[in-house]
């Protein structure tokens, strides 16, 4: 995927599993998956034109849809607030 985001001019970003225990963690899993989104599009359709992987066309045709674009945006508007709250009431 690093070629892809190089190749958008886009900074190498790697993408972030979110921990099951710490739920702010997902910010940074948002973000990246935000800021990497061409990207991994353009991956996952060659995997899926190379290999003809049914795991990449089946995450590709997820991620392609409208409401997962709405999540993601919604979600990277959120997650900042709430992690500034859980910080001030810790």
């Amino acid at each position: 995927m690093f070629f892809f985001q190089s190749e958008l001019g886009l900074n190498p970003v790697t993408l972030q599993r979110p921990s099951a225990t710490r739920w702010l963690s997902y910010q940074q899993s948002v973000l990246g998956v935000k800021t990497s989104y061409q990207a991994i599009i353009l991956h996952l359709q060659k995997q899926v034109d190379e290999r003809k992987d049914a795991q990449a066309q089946g995450i590709l045709h997820t991620i392609r849809k409208w409401m997962f674009r709405f999540i993601l945006e919604m979600l990277s508007i959120i997650l900042p607030t709430l992690a500034r709250l859980s910080k001030e009431f810790q």
